[in-house]
């Protein structure tokens, strides 16, 4: 639009007339300075930098009471009752203003009535972004209101000269103190908003509208001095900077040099923060998005940084780069260039991402589109991303910044599932198909705790993923818990047979501080031992045998074989159970009586309920209907009705025998075995028992020789010389010394008396026969010779 500037065109052209007939009430609040003794230095005025965007811009600059207290100071008494800081005006509720080109918001909803000038002012500074200082010094430039004590109508129609072209009268329907205000400033803004009209760059500027006055181009450095230029659409000349706030000369217009007069005279200066040399080249390539300074350069070690109204400009060894308000929000966030995120090692970049974008950092990545905002990726973890094919891949975007917990656990969601960091495991993903399983069962703090590997294989439909804990596997898409290091749950995995559970949790109410759980299968029991399965049938017999209270014990492995086969057996701390057929029975056992009987089965019922301590030096004994088992010192035995027979006929544990010493050498049910007691061997010969042999010299030697025959005295006679002792039997003697104890024939005999005996040459017998006597052939070696028999005949050799 072409702006008629009715407040200083009109009045520098006939001000003159005025001046010489003494007239100057007229111009007085437009072109000097309520204190016109002190003037704004116009030294400062740049004409392509009049005043910085920050400052125009500035939403914020004033409060309502503040605009209100200004207003008063300025005005003081009002002699009309329509000066701005006793006025009341209104304007109608409108919503946001958008521009039809661009699509950027020009002014943010407004809520209307009738209110102070100073509320007016202060709502359309916050809706339109238009500091409220620009609309006082603009409502003084056009009108001279911020100042006048008896504004006129006329003032007051056109307060801001809104909609007042030159070349017809100002559009009514923006009449008025509230309508002008909202209007001018919705104006100003417009011309960054849309994009219309003289923007920051080159671009001619007249001194005035006549065009024989001449200008300059200018490169105008910023918004808001485009938007002066637009407003008003000239430029001081040097007369008129000469004059401050006097007349210049024809060729001079006032509205952009008052603009910065009054500016600077009321509020200070008009320049926001400088961007220096080393940020130009690139502020000017992003000006279009970056806005104004808003902040001064700062710089530390890594760099330095300077905000603007739509991001950053960060300096380092790497390069300048522009950051927008969007990461420039999450960089802040991260402590900017001191904190993780590190100084920008590049632009924005949006070529090789799908459907996202990235600016990279020294710690990371900031990512982002429409769905996940800006997240950012650090080093390690994008190296991670980065494997697994980045967003490209199956981990996709992230949809979250990494979330670290008090115990050191880092997780970072991304569309395809979690990367999760710890000291203890460094960097892992989690598929959201093991995810799922993971949260499941409590996550870190339940008995899965961390991951400890990747997917393994590297196809994330079906694989296998280790925790600290146990082990998920994901068959199809669809994850499960398959093995577990908690003794409970990594039973109950192994053992599926067991059903459902009975209860929530185990009960430790077992003896001796075991515990249990009860599953529709059976049991799992927990003790010292270790923690087992044992199957309904397993826990019968256990239970049938007192459970652990009694000689079993607990468990101490798992079943041998799997249970549904209906054959396995399980070991206990006192023995084994074995199922077969689906029926268990107790097949050995530690408990020396118990196992005993079951390695016996011959045995048969016992016929006492416990067993007999009675046996001498404390032997014991239990009677079965097959025989007795015999504890001693020496052991626990099975005996049967037969060997007992022969050991009682030998005077039991109170003889020769003493106590069995092992088992019998083979099953007593053939009738034909052995066994050993500790002074000799009773052997059962088709049912039939007898001592065959015996530790007893005596009736170890009469054993031996069985052609001895009876014997003729019931003991030994010692009455032989040098202590020696003899037995007569039937067939010889039985002649014990210190060389041993042997048996003798009757014909040796006779030929050892007929050469005196022991008292003679030949002295004791020192060994037995060299062969059987029975076949009349033998020798026999002497203390002092050999005594050798032939065909029955005996000499002295």
């Amino acid at each position: 639009m072409t702006r008629r500037r009715r407040g200083l065109r009109f009045v520098a052209i006939t001000l003159v007339a005025l001046l010489a007939g003494g007239l100057v009430t007229f111009t007085q609040s437009v072109l000097t300075s309520p204190t016109s003794a002190v003037a704004a230095d116009l030294r400062g005025f740049d004409p392509e930098r009049i005043i910085d965007d920050s400052v125009f811009y500035n939403s914020s600059a004033m409060s309502a009471t503040e605009i209100q207290s200004f207003l008063d100071q300025k005005i003081g008494s009002c002699t009309n009752g329509k000066c701005l800081n006793v006025l009341t005006t209104g304007i109608s509720t409108r919503g946001a203003v958008y521009s039809q080109t661009t699509g950027n918001l020009i002014c943010a909803a407004i809520q209307g009535g009738t209110m102070r000038v100073s509320e007016l002012i202060y709502r359309v500074q916050v809706s339109c972004g238009i500091s409220a200082k620009v609309i006082l010094v603009t409502l003084q430039k056009e009108q001279g209101l911020t100042t006048s004590k008896a504004p006129s109508d006329w003032n007051l129609t056109a307060a801001m000269g809104a909609s007042c072209p030159d070349t017809a009268p100002c559009d009514p329907a923006f009449a008025g103190v509230g309508p002008q205000i909202l209007k001018g400033a919705q104006q100003l803004k417009t011309y960054k908003a849309a994009n219309f009209a003289k923007q920051p760059g080159p671009s001619y500027i007249g001194y005035s509208p006549t065009a024989a006055c001449g200008g300059t181009t200018l490169n105008i450095r910023n918004y808001a001095t485009a938007a002066l230029y637009n407003y008003t659409p000239y430029q001081p000349n040097a007369a008129a900077l000469a004059a401050g706030y006097g007349l210049g000369d024809s060729c001079s217009s006032y509205g952009n040099r008052n603009f910065f007069n009054y500016f600077t005279d009321w509020f200070g200066s008009t320049r926001g923060y400088d961007v220096p040399d080393y940020f130009a080249a690139s502020y000017a390539s992003n000006q279009a998005w970056l806005g104004y300074p808003v902040d001064a350069v700062t710089c530390s070690n890594p760099g330095c940084v300077q905000q603007f109204q739509g991001g950053i400009l960060a300096r380092s060894t790497a390069g300048i780069f522009a950051v927008a308000a969007d990461y420039s929000s999450a960089w802040r966030n991260y402590g900017r260039e001191l904190g993780p995120i590190g100084v920008p090692v590049s632009n924005r970049i949006c070529s090789d991402m799908q459907n996202a974008c990235r600016q990279e950092f020294t710690g990371g990545w900031l990512v982002s589109n429409g769905d996940i905002g800006v997240r950012f990726v650090s080093a390690d973890v994008r190296t991670i991303w980065g494997y697994w094919g980045r967003e490209y891949g199956p981990l996709g975007l992230p949809l979250t910044d990494a979330q670290c917990e008090s115990n050191g656990v880092c997780t970072q969601v991304f569309q395809g599932g979690w990367v999760v960091r710890a000291a203890a495991i460094g960097i892992r993903v989690v598929p959201n198909a093991s995810l799922t399983t993971w949260s499941n069962w409590g996550r870190e703090y339940n008995i899965l705790g961390l991951p400890t590997t990747d997917p393994t294989p590297a196809n994330w439909t079906d694989f296998r993923q280790q925790f600290q804990g146990g082990v998920i596997t994901v068959t199809g898409g669809q994850g499960r818990l398959t093995s577990a290091t908690d003794p409970w749950v990594g039973t109950a995995l192994a053992n599926p047979w067991l059903g459902a559970a009975q209860s929530s949790a185990p009960s430790c109410t077992l003896g001796a501080g075991g515990c249990y759980r009860a599953y529709d299968g059976g049991w799992i029991v927990q003790s010292k031992s270790g923690t087992f399965a044992i199957t309904r049938e397993v826990l019968r017999v256990w239970s049938d045998w007192g459970r652990e209270y009694n000689i079993l014990g607990y468990p101490t492995g798992p079943a041998s074989a799997d249970p549904t086969t209906g054959n396995y057996t399980q070991q206990f701390q006192g023995g084994v159970i074995t199922v077969t057929g689906g029926q268990g029975r107790l097949t050995s056992a530690t408990d020396p009586w118990v196992g005993t009987a079951l390695a016996n089965p011959w045995l048969g019922a016992a016929q006492s309920s416990a067993p007999s301590c009675t046996l001498g030096a404390g032997g014991c004994y239990r009677a079965y209907d097959g025989g007795w088992i015999v504890q001693s010192k020496s052991g626990t035995f099975a005996i049967t009705r037969e060997v007992l027979r022969v050991w009682s006929d030998w005077g039991r544990e109170y003889n020769i025998l003493g106590y069995p010493t092992g088992p019998a050498s083979a099953d007593p049910t053939t009738g034909n075995y052995t066994q050993q007691f500790q002074g000799g061997v009773i052997t059962v010969t088709g049912g039939q028992g007898r001592l065959t042999s015996a530790t007893d010299p005596w009736v170890g030697t009469a054993l031996a020789n069985p052609w001895l025959g009876a014997a003729q005295s019931s003991a030994p006679s010692c009455t032989l010389g040098a202590g020696g002792c003899y037995r007569a039997y039937d067939g010889g003697w039985i002649v014990q010394s210190k060389s041993g104890t042997f048996a003798i024939t009757r014909e040796v005999l006779r030929v050892w008396s007929d050469w005196g005996r022991e008292y003679n040459i030949l002295g004791y017998p020192t060994g037995p026969a060299s062969a059987d006597p029975t076949t009349g052939n033998y020798t026999q070696q002497f203390q002092g010779g050999v005594i050798t028999v032939t065909g029955g005949q005996g000499t002295r050799g």
